[in-house]
């Protein structure tokens, strides 16, 4: 099973990860990454509409309270970027 959701990133955090010549959801995918071990897919590899950003997760989790920690781990992450790039 797999989820497609949306994020909505600061625009100071996109307008700087364009500068570096990544998407702004690929470089959220690659910082997650770092940050928590969670392996989450930048949707601009699926066709996202323009100006939109989403990831792709898949779970492979054996248990319910292993999905709830990847997605509280996920939570705090974005809350503190998002907190960051105000």
């Amino acid at each position: 099973m797999y989820a497609f959701p949306r994020i909505k990133l600061p625009q100071s955090y996109c307008d700087i990860e364009h500068q570096e010549g990544l998407s702004p959801d690929s470089k959220y995918c690659l910082e997650i990454l770092d940050k928590t071990g969670i392996m989450i897919v930048p949707g601009s590899g699926f066709g996202q509409r323009e100006g939109t950003y989403h990831y792709k997760i898949t779970n492979l989790a054996n248990s319910k309270s292993e999905i709830t920690e990847a997605l509280d781990r996920i939570e705090v992450f974005t809350s503190d970027l998002i907190s960051l790039y105000k």
